[in-house]
Protein backbone atom coordinates (compact mmCIF):
# COMPACT_ATOMS: atom_id res chain seq x y z
CA UNK A 1 0.00 0.00 0.00
CA UNK A 2 2.68 2.23 0.64
CA UNK A 3 4.47 1.98 -2.56
CA UNK A 4 1.02 2.06 -4.17
CA UNK A 5 0.91 5.66 -2.46
CA UNK A 6 3.76 7.29 -3.86
CA UNK A 7 2.93 5.82 -7.29
CA UNK A 8 -0.60 7.57 -7.11
CA UNK A 9 1.05 10.58 -5.33
CA UNK A 10 3.13 11.68 -9.00
CA UNK A 11 1.70 13.82 -11.61
CA UNK A 12 1.90 10.59 -14.25
CA UNK A 13 1.76 7.67 -11.37
CA UNK A 14 2.62 5.38 -14.99
CA UNK A 15 6.24 6.72 -15.69
CA UNK A 16 6.77 5.38 -12.17
CA UNK A 17 9.20 2.55 -11.33
CA UNK A 18 10.44 0.97 -8.23
CA UNK A 19 13.30 -1.42 -7.76
CA UNK A 20 13.33 -4.16 -5.05
CA UNK A 21 15.50 -6.87 -3.79
CA UNK A 22 14.00 -10.10 -3.26
CA UNK A 23 14.49 -13.24 -2.02
CA UNK A 24 12.07 -16.06 -2.41
CA UNK A 25 12.58 -18.38 0.64
CA UNK A 26 9.37 -20.34 0.25
CA UNK A 27 7.22 -20.72 -3.05
CA UNK A 28 4.00 -20.07 -1.14
CA UNK A 29 5.16 -16.79 -0.04
CA UNK A 30 6.19 -15.82 -3.68
CA UNK A 31 3.06 -16.91 -4.60
CA UNK A 32 1.22 -14.47 -2.07
CA UNK A 33 3.81 -11.76 -3.04
CA UNK A 34 2.96 -11.93 -7.11
CA UNK A 35 -0.62 -12.40 -6.42
CA UNK A 36 -1.32 -9.24 -4.06
CA UNK A 37 1.39 -6.64 -6.76
CA UNK A 38 -1.07 -8.38 -9.35
CA UNK A 39 -4.49 -7.42 -7.30
CA UNK A 40 -3.40 -4.28 -6.46
CA UNK A 41 -2.73 -2.91 -10.06
CA UNK A 42 1.40 -3.70 -9.94
CA UNK A 43 3.45 -5.28 -12.61
CA UNK A 44 7.28 -6.66 -12.34
CA UNK A 45 9.73 -7.66 -14.87
CA UNK A 46 12.67 -9.52 -13.23
CA UNK A 47 15.80 -7.34 -13.57
CA UNK A 48 19.35 -9.66 -13.93
CA UNK A 49 21.14 -8.64 -10.95
CA UNK A 50 24.97 -8.93 -12.02
CA UNK A 51 23.20 -5.91 -14.51
CA UNK A 52 22.00 -4.16 -12.22
CA UNK A 53 24.30 -4.89 -8.81
CA UNK A 54 28.03 -3.49 -9.58
CA UNK A 55 29.38 -6.26 -7.67
CA UNK A 56 30.67 -9.13 -8.68
CA UNK A 57 28.57 -11.93 -6.08
CA UNK A 58 31.68 -15.26 -6.63
CA UNK A 59 34.50 -12.79 -5.62
CA UNK A 60 36.48 -15.38 -3.21
CA UNK A 61 38.73 -13.35 -1.57
CA UNK A 62 38.18 -9.94 -1.14
CA UNK A 63 40.75 -7.27 0.09
CA UNK A 64 39.49 -3.94 0.46
CA UNK A 65 42.58 -2.35 1.01
CA UNK A 66 42.14 1.22 -0.58
CA UNK A 67 45.08 0.10 -3.34
CA UNK A 68 43.45 -3.02 -4.28
CA UNK A 69 39.61 -1.70 -4.31
CA UNK A 70 38.99 -0.08 -7.69
CA UNK A 71 40.47 -3.52 -9.07
CA UNK A 72 37.99 -6.35 -6.99
CA UNK A 73 35.28 -5.03 -5.75
CA UNK A 74 32.23 -8.17 -4.41
CA UNK A 75 29.63 -9.22 -2.14
CA UNK A 76 31.20 -9.08 1.64
CA UNK A 77 32.10 -12.78 2.38
CA UNK A 78 29.91 -12.55 5.03
CA UNK A 79 26.89 -12.36 2.92
CA UNK A 80 26.41 -16.16 1.51
CA UNK A 81 22.58 -17.39 1.08
CA UNK A 82 21.65 -20.62 -0.62
CA UNK A 83 18.93 -18.43 -2.38
CA UNK A 84 19.32 -16.12 -5.02
CA UNK A 85 18.49 -12.31 -4.82
CA UNK A 86 15.82 -11.08 -7.59
CA UNK A 87 15.63 -7.59 -8.47
CA UNK A 88 12.33 -6.62 -9.44
CA UNK A 89 11.33 -3.51 -11.79
CA UNK A 90 7.75 -2.63 -10.09
CA UNK A 91 5.40 -0.40 -12.64
CA UNK A 92 1.37 0.03 -12.63
CA UNK A 93 -0.11 -1.25 -15.11
CA UNK A 94 -1.27 0.56 -18.07
CA UNK A 95 -3.40 -1.89 -19.34
CA UNK A 96 -5.40 -1.99 -16.00
CA UNK A 97 -5.66 1.48 -15.29
CA UNK A 98 -8.83 1.50 -12.89
CA UNK A 99 -7.25 -1.48 -11.01
CA UNK A 100 -3.95 0.58 -10.73
CA UNK A 101 -5.17 4.11 -9.80
CA UNK A 102 -7.99 2.41 -6.48
CA UNK A 103 -5.63 3.28 -3.69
Amino acid sequence: ETVKSLFLSLEDPFEGVFYIGYVCRASNTGDFFYRSARDMGFLHETINANTFLPLDKNVDSLDTSLSQMSHQVGWPKNIASEYDLEILKVTLNRDNKELAMTP
